[in-house]
């Protein structure tokens, strides 16, 4: 199986891109960029601007603002979500914690979907939104458990 029919497929079972259809799933794999991260290694550093983001296909990553680990994903996650609502520079580091394979999807590939399916495109930002907010309700739930 090629690449982009193997993201396409893979893509499909990521919550961000839950309900998406094939057509739109072959449309940003075909200009994704896997890359090979690793372990130590970042995917990105805090600070930095951002371009892209990231589906986490193999591996574990770890999110590290100074020395505070801020959490552990694994595979089938996707980071780099906030910024490409902000539009800020990146909120903390994200370092592989052993070998891991990541796919880039430039933000011009989410725009391009924007353009060529306002549906689709509509429908990810939707799961992104419902994402944040299950990590800022359980964020919510640990400071409560710890008062």
């Amino acid at each position: 199986m090629n690449h982009a029919r193997q993201a396409q497929t893979y893509l499909r079972n990521v919550p961000l891109f839950g309900g998406l259809g094939l057509d739109a799933c072959q449309f940003l794999a075909d200009q994704m960029e896997p890359r090979q991260v690793d372990g130590g290694d970042a995917v990105y550093n805090r600070g930095e601007l951002a371009d892209a983001l990231y589906i986490l296909y193999s591996g574990r990553v770890r999110l590290e603002c100074d020395d505070l680990v801020l959490n552990e994903l694994s595979a089938g996650a996707h980071l780099g979500d906030m910024e490409f609502f902000d539009m800020a520079p990146r909120s903390f580091t994200v370092r592989a914690m052993g070998p891991c394979e990541v796919w880039r999807v430039p933000f011009s590939a989410m725009d391009a979907l924007r353009k060529e399916d306002l549906k689709a495109f509509a429908l990810m930002t939707m799961n992104a939104a419902r994402q944040m907010s299950r990590r800022l309700r359980d964020l919510d739930a640990q400071r409560c458990d710890e008062n």
